[in-house]
């Protein structure tokens, strides 16, 4: 299981847990506030249903500092790939 962790102004909250199957993999991030209030991302394994708090190694991070909220052409991108999975 992998978890998503937002940092923001040294604090880490909880962002979900993923799975990857067959090396692939989508989520959504679930995030308090606008995903622009956040400086970092970074994900880690963690056991089945998620942590509380980042325990596990960290395998993929990343700075926020030019994130945005997904527009139109990137929602209609992700719901075309989305059913192409049916």
């Amino acid at each position: 299981m992998y978890q998503i962790w937002l940092v923001r102004d040294n604090q880490e909250s909880n962002g979900g847990t993923f799975e990857v199957h067959n090396g692939k993999a989508w989520t959504f991030v679930r995030a308090d506030e606008s995903i622009t209030s956040y400086s970092e991302m970074f994900i880690t394994v963690e056991p089945a249903g998620g942590n509380t708090w980042p325990g596990g190694p960290r395998v993929m991070s990343g700075a926020l500092s030019g994130a945005t909220t997904a527009g139109l052409a990137d929602r209609q991108e992700l719901l075309g790939l989305l059913r192409s999975e049916d």
